[in-house]
């Protein structure tokens, strides 16, 4: 319905009509929440970091706005080698909203440094599929995650150099 609260206030109209014309159609919001915050000296400020948009959930509900998921940016922030944990209570968090995960624009930028507690270094392609192979297991071992959607396949889209595909748009490791 809606990415990074753009229009937020309209969206319990939006529900509504679409409800009214789709009532089958899975309907959610996607916004910054990540897996893990670095930049932040007290976790008072990481928690706010990496929860921010989620606080549209209840606040939805409270306008009738019941969500069947909630689209994390998997590629928040850029270059995080996620751990696992730290994954495992995010998505525990949205799913005790009772709506499912999303992994929305996942991507991670080729010959950037690697961050966060698990991992150094800089992301190669062979990094990138041995880290996507661990994320993909994580992420599709909890309940509540449905699906990851990879944002920018090749080498040129956004997210520059950070695709599945080459330059010659060949498949890299992962």
């Amino acid at each position: 319905l809606t990415n990074e609260q753009r229009l937020m206030g309209q969206v319990p109209a939006m529900y509504k009509e679409i409800q009214d014309k789709y009532p089958k159609l899975k309907l959610g919001i996607a916004h910054c929440v990540k897996f893990g915050s670095y930049d932040n000296a007290d976790e008072a400020s990481a928690k706010a970091d990496m929860y921010k948009g989620f606080q549209y959930v209840p606040w939805l509900r409270t306008r009738g706005v019941e969500l069947d998921y909630f689209g994390i940016h998997g590629h928040r922030p850029f270059g995080l080698w996620a751990d696992p944990r730290v994954m495992y209570d995010v998505m525990n968090t949205v799913a005790e909203q009772k709506v499912k995960v999303h992994i929305t624009e996942m991507l991670l930028p080729l010959n950037d440094m690697i961050i966060g507690p698990v991992m150094r270094g800089r992301w190669t392609p062979q990094m990138q599929a041995d880290f996507l192979e661990k994320y993909l297991t994580v992420c599709f071992s909890h309940p509540a995650c449905e699906l990851v959607n990879f944002w920018g396949l090749t080498a040129t889209s956004w997210g520059d150099a950070s695709g599945l595909l080459d330059n010659r748009e060949n498949p890299r490791p992962a």
